[in-house]
């Protein structure tokens, strides 16, 4: 079960703004509440554009701007209004955690991994990691997770509750291309979708799926 809020978006010159706080009147006037942790994720609906987002309760504070065109003046974050389209991000977890027995991600995991002669062994116990690779003088601890395509980009979604500090590599295997990628626990915060094809809105800073593809990063 997800805990949702619904949010109007206003499109202003360029970009999406809504605000993530509630509103109440007593005799005072109006009040001004955060949610804070009371909803999972916020439905942002934009009535000028008939679309639809879907945005983290973690991934902002109070409000934020989804951007659909390039600003004026560059800024070190935007939030492009693209990466947050609903459908594009909807299922948040499309399918059961991957270290489940028998789980198509897991298996498909284990045999990219001994394709290229690596000695393998699957953690039975802990949350934190899948796979312990040999790396002969050393292991190397995989998280398995299931990646999934849509609107020119693989996505994945790691549990939040992982410790990262316990873990090398996320290892995301994507079943509708047969294909692994190595993301390193310290290339993003709560989410990463890497690209696949070009976007329609240039960015001025693209994750490229091909980038990430386990041939190219492994061995390290």
């Amino acid at each position: 079960m997800l805990r949702i809020q619904i949010k109007t978006g206003r499109k202003h010159d360029g970009y999406i703004e809504f605000h993530g706080k509630s509103q109440h009147t007593n005799s005072g006037g109006n009040t001004y509440s955060t949610y804070e942790g009371d909803v999972d994720y916020f439905v942002v609906y934009v009535p000028d554009t008939d679309s639809l987002y879907l945005i983290g309760e973690w991934e902002f504070a109070t409000s934020m701007r989804l951007r659909v065109s390039e600003p004026d003046q560059d800024h070190e974050t935007i939030h492009w209004a693209e990466d947050f389209e609903f459908d594009d991000r909807w299922p948040p977890r499309p399918d059961p955690k991957p270290s489940e027995r028998g789980h198509p991600a897991l298996e498909k995991s284990l045999s990219l991994l001994r394709e290229h002669d690596l000695t393998v062994a699957r953690v039975l116990t802990g949350d934190e990691y899948d796979l312990l690779v040999d790396l002969g003088a050393e292991t190397s601890r995989m998280a398995v997770e299931a990646g999934w395509k849509r609107g020119g980009r693989i996505r994945f979604h790691p549990d939040d509750t992982v410790d990262r500090d316990a873990i090398d590599w996320f290892l995301v295997y994507c079943h509708e291309i047969n294909k692994g990628y190595l993301v390193s626990p310290d290339e993003f915060d709560k989410s990463i979708s890497l690209r696949v094809s070009q976007p329609e809105v240039e960015m001025p800073s693209v994750n490229w799926a091909a980038d990430y593809a386990f041939e190219k990063r492994w061995p390290h």
